[in-house]
């Protein structure tokens, strides 16, 4: 399976207003948004040698999430030699 692409770098800390993420040359603003129905996210548990017995471990909720919805600025990059 071929890998659509390569994720670079995100930047969101407490103090940052615009979260941004880095994908290759391209670089893209969101914001924090509330989701309208929490969301619970699990994962599943496998036992060795139980095979119809299906046990879920709960990680979190998720109550937000970030948006990037505006189109990607390219970022060009300069080698200075």
């Amino acid at each position: 399976m071929a890998r659509a692409g390569t994720f670079d770098y995100i930047c969101i800390a407490e103090n940052i207003q615009v979260p941004w993420l880095l994908i290759g040359n391209q670089e893209l603003e969101g914001k924090l948004v509330q989701l309208p129905k929490s969301l619970a996210l699990f994962r599943k548990v496998r036992h060795p040698g139980a095979d119809r017995v299906r046990e879920f471990e709960m990680l979190g909720v998720v109550k937000q999430k970030y948006l990037f919805k505006n189109r990607p600025k390219s970022i060009l990059k300069h080698n200075v030699n």
